[in-house]
């Protein structure tokens, strides 16, 4: 009966994950539903995943490339794009679920690290709603967990192929997984165990793989560093003050885990049911907790060593992503609060799920609007002409620019935000703005800059609707039909 129980286990996991899967699908064809408008960072990859880039100003490359290869197969659009955030996420859970199999947790403890992971904003609500680069780090970073204590049980030549793989798209995937990735290695070398990791001379294979993967986008950065420092100068870097930033992370760790650290108070305050599970085994335990430490370490550095005075929450999510395995591992609940806790984690999905539509829905009630709320798409379907395509559209916004692709997919889309490759751009295309006849300064000097072409002489058309749900908010968009010569 035991083996029989011990063999259903995988089953019941993949049964679970099933479960998380239709979860963020569902969603991600609601959100589509009741808007169809891409969002900003949605936007963004429209537009950068026109060509194929060693870099992206600010922006690494990997999601774009996987975006592009995406459209390829279906065309550039807003549902692809939630489609692959669904993926995403559920193979972030996934890595969670397969972590805490490695782990040897009990159906309860993988349990408790699902319903954490809901209480952690930026997981359940952020990474649904808009992020894009942030998403798939977290799950390469977790994925790099997963393969790290896999080499470590088995420490065959593949493992390490793999684990290299991971570490070099992480490093190309967003650059705060590099602070991830010094942690685990500060991790690795505290627990004999996994030090032997490092120890094997397959170790080699690692760093070749990842050099192999990151070296290009590494010298793209080194040629164009006037592009690469716009994540940078997010972080408000200020040399003359190494520990004024130091608050602002801690308030930053705080925000991310603070519904988390709540809610697992369910977990800790109630009389203990049972003794820890004997099967984890000490070195994991001790890696996990010595990773904690090491994060924060390595996030203090780094910020007294930049100056930075501005880090946000969500930098913390490839950071601090394990912290529910952690409660899973050392939390001893009573069967009632056990349940409590699990209740509160599916509550809180299901008004997740509620909130992403609402926010759109009841806007007109609440009078607080979002973008999904301006009808994009319909402004710029009714600027086509069945008659005519344009070859090229110059955007005022990304916003703008990124929901003209799902209804131009042929035309080059250039925005002032961002410098895609393009090749040489001539024949008739449109500019459009929101600003009232493009009267803005900076965008019309963009365009004469770029494009030779000045936006006084040019007679705009304007079109208006009514925002969705919000019947008394307007939107506009002006544009004009422009020729360019080779």
């Amino acid at each position: 009966m035991q083996r029989e129980a011990e063999q259903s286990k995988p089953a019941n996991l993949l049964y679970i994950w099933g479960i998380v899967f239709i979860y963020f699908t569902i969603n991600a064809i609601a959100l589509f539903a009741v808007s169809g408008t891409a969002d900003k960072d949605q936007a963004e990859q429209l537009i950068l995943s026109q060509a194929y880039q060693l870099g992206y100003s600010s922006k690494p490359p990997l999601y774009t490339y996987i975006v592009k290869a995406v459209f390829y197969i279906t065309g550039p659009g807003l549902v692809p794009l939630l489609v692959l955030k669904a993926v995403l996420l559920s193979l972030f859970v996934g890595s969670i679920m397969a972590l805490g199999k490695q782990f040897r947790f009990t159906t309860q403890q993988h349990l408790i690290a699902l319903a954490s992971l809901v209480f952690i904003p930026q997981i359940i609500w952020e990474s649904q709603r808009d992020l894009t680069h942030s998403v798939l780090v977290t799950t390469i970073a977790a994925a790099t967990l997963l393969q790290l204590v896999r080499t470590r049980c088995g420490p065959r030549a593949i493992n390490y192929v793999v684990l290299g793989a991971l570490i070099g798209l992480g490093l190309i995937g967003k650059y705060n997984y590099a602070m991830f990735l010094t942690a685990l290695i500060l991790a690795v070398v505290s627990v004999p165990q996994y030090r032997q990791v490092l120890a094997n001379r397959r170790i080699l294979a690692t760093l070749l793989i990842a050099l192999l993967i990151a070296t290009p986008h590494m010298f793209w950065l080194a040629s164009n560093p006037e592009l690469a420092t716009g994540s940078v100068r997010k972080l408000h870097i200020d040399a003359g003050s190494f520990t004024a930033g130091l608050p602002n992370a801690a308030v930053a760790a705080l925000a991310f885990l603070t519904p988390l650290l709540i809610f697992s108070m369910l977990l800790v305050s109630g009389p203990v049911r049972r003794e820890l599970p004997k099967k984890i085994k000490p070195a994991d335990s001790r890696l996990l907790l010595n990773l904690l430490v090491a994060t924060l370490i390595v996030v203090a550095t780094f910020v007294m060593a930049t100056g930075a005075q501005q880090i946000k929450d969500r930098w913390y999510q490839p950071l601090l992503f394990y912290v529910p395995l952690i409660i899973a591992m050392l939390a001893m609940p009573a069967k009632a609060r056990l349940n409590w806790y699990l209740g509160l984690g599916v509550g809180f999905a299901l008004l997740v799920s509620v909130a992403l539509v609402g926010r759109t829905t009841f806007a007109g009630f609440f009078d607080k609007y979002s973008r999904p709320n301006i009808p994009y798409p319909d402004l710029l379907t009714s600027m086509a002409d069945r008659n005519w395509k344009p070859e090229f559209i110059l955007a005022e916004t990304s916003l703008l620019g990124g929901n003209s692709r799902p209804v131009f997919p042929v035309a080059v889309i250039q925005v002032p935000s961002y410098q895609i490759d393009s090749g040489s751009m001539s024949g008739d295309g449109i500019v459009v703005c929101e600003t009232p006849d493009c009267d803005n300064e900076k965008f019309r000097g963009w365009l004469d800059s770029n494009y030779a072409i000045d936006a006084r002489l040019l007679k705009f058309k304007r079109i208006e609707m009514p925002y969705r749900y919000a019947p008394s908010q307007m939107a506009s968009i002006y544009f004009s039909r422009v020729s360019m010569s080779p």
